[in-house]
């Protein structure tokens, strides 16, 4: 698949994200459900252009702690990049764009798992590729 085409549709599920958090009603429930249709249907077609040698998916885990508060989101996805897209939008969510875009520091470790903060640090996660047992 051509990385531009899927950029720009990333940025696309992005502006209908940020609409649907500025809209009301009816409005934000169906531009809400649009990108993430859409987040979806990128995510099935790079899986089908780039079948795996072995069954795996990818784990992210992100968790925030601000003020003594914490919260934490584990989902599964089937591609690095359905991981990263998911990642952002919890970090938009949570009002933590700065910081996220301020750390600026994955660790990317030879296995092809992604970490990047430590704990006690406002933002932390990580992208893990697992292998999918039997």
């Amino acid at each position: 698949m051509n990385p531009e085409l899927i950029q720009g549709l990333r940025r696309l599920v992005a502006a209908w994200q940020r609409e649907a958090a500025n809209a009301h009603g009816a409005e934000a429930a169906t531009l809400g459900t649009c990108a993430g249709e859409l987040s979806d249907l990128i995510d099935m077609s790079l899986a089908a252009a780039n079948p795996p040698d072995e069954s795996h998916v990818y784990v992210l885990e992100v968790e925030i702690t601000e003020g003594g508060d914490y919260a934490g989101w584990t989902s599964v996805h089937r591609t690095p990049e359905g991981a990263r897209a998911r990642l952002e939008d919890k970090v938009d969510e949570w009002g933590l764009r700065e910081v996220y875009e301020a750390e600026g520091r994955d660790d990317l470790h030879a296995n092809g798992n992604i970490a990047a903060g430590e704990e006690g640090d406002p933002l932390t996660y990580g992208i893990s590729r697992l292998p999918v047992e039997d």
